[in-house]
């Protein structure tokens, strides 16, 4: 049975998380909670299968068999969502919960006696210092910029069309999307002087994909050149072969890919 890892906010109670297969997934219930979601049944329904677990979960109750919901999954209830405060729940989620999960492996201590709890407290957020103090000092190459105050109305316009844009994303339509959200997420991502701004964001968006998925592109696409040269295919279909064409020929990188892109539109849509 998977450790269940426990996350409090005064805003929205208590969210149970639990990693499965290295993969952070959220209690179905929860979420539904948080987003004002009455039917459980019904907002499955509409999530990948690929993304859903049940399992075994100790609770007030007694052990019970539970449902949860991958990273992924959740952003798509979120961008349902009619509350209000469903895109406050997603800046907790990967401002908070996401980098805990990955960084310190855990959230939650089993509580033995107040002093106890109070070190593992401490030590948890040291870790969470040092993981805030790396991110940070690997963002400054890039930081160095002021941005210029665009027009508050028609800024909102274009963050509201990014998170309407990243919605629509699946599995068989993600490369018609993908270009013109990167194209969209280019105007808020911050760059050096006279840097380019889209070729910034493609590479940042393989950088985190090849972060969180352990992989490496660029050898995957000489590889793949290597074969389609060993298969008598011509120079030019040879050096067409890019990350995007190696990103689409695995359905678990496609799905790191657009849980990329999603948090990349939360991320620079409101640092903007």
């Amino acid at each position: 049975m998977n450790e269940l890892q426990i996350f409090n906010n005064e805003h929205f109670g208590q969210i149970r998380t639990a990693m499965i297969n290295d993969e952070p997934y959220f209690m179905l219930a929860d979420v539904c909670r948080v987003l004002d979601i009455k039917d459980n049944t019904t907002a499955r329904r509409r999530l990948s299968e690929k993304g859903v677990h049940s399992m075994r979960t100790l609770t007030n109750g007694g052990e019970q068999q539970a449902t949860f919901i991958n990273e992924s999954n959740m952003y798509k209830l979120a961008f349902t969502s009619r509350k209000k405060e469903a895109e406050k729940f997603t800046d907790w989620v990967t401002g908070e919960i996401l980098p805990t999960l990955r960084k310190t492996g855990t959230y939650s201590m089993q509580k033995t006696n107040p002093l106890e709890a109070l070190q593992q407290i401490g030590q948890s957020i040291n870790k969470t210092i040092e993981a805030l103090v790396e991110q940070d000092r690997r963002m400054k190459n890039i930081e160095t910029v002021t941005r210029v105050q665009n027009d508050r109305i028609g800024d909102m316009e274009k963050k509201v069309q990014l998170v309407y844009d990243c919605g629509t994303i699946t599995h068989d339509n993600w490369r018609t999307h993908v270009r013109p959200l990167i194209n969209q997420i280019a105007k808020y991502i911050p760059v050096l002087d006279n840097a380019d701004r889209f070729s910034a964001t493609w590479q940042e968006s393989y950088r985190r994909l090849e972060r969180e998925f352990n992989c490496n592109l660029t050898l995957r696409v000489n590889n793949k050149r290597e074969r389609l040269r060993l298969a008598g295919a011509t120079k030019k279909v040879i050096d067409k072969v890019n990350n995007l064409d190696i990103i689409g020929e695995d359905k678990r990188l496609i799905e790191c890919y657009i849980s990329i892109l999603k948090r990349m539109v939360l991320e620079y849509k409101r640092a903007a």
